[in-house]
């Protein structure tokens, strides 16, 4: 599938372009605005809601943390922030 490196507001290089959820190769707050494509349903309901505003003139930059949770054998896991700072 397509990748589409995005602005901070979800803006690509063509001006009339705007990419959000998992085709996004987006700045990621939790990593200093390194660029990264994160898969997750809230996050692409985030993106698509920054991309609207944006869209409207009402631009707003992404502030994300990356998070999952998770349940397995009655054991709660939840994480956030980015692995690839460690």
């Amino acid at each position: 599938y397509m990748i589409f490196v995005t602005y901070l507001v979800l803006q690509t290089s063509n001006q009339d372009v705007f990419a959000g959820g998992d085709v996004a190769y987006a700045p990621i707050y939790a990593a200093e605005g390194e660029k990264g494509n994160i898969g997750h349903w809230q996050l692409a309901q985030y993106h698509g809601r920054t991309a609207a505003l944006s869209m409207m003139g009402r631009k707003q930059p992404i502030k994300s943390v990356p998070f999952f949770y998770s349940m397995l054998f009655g054991m709660g896991l939840r994480y956030a922030g980015n692995t690839q700072m460690l």
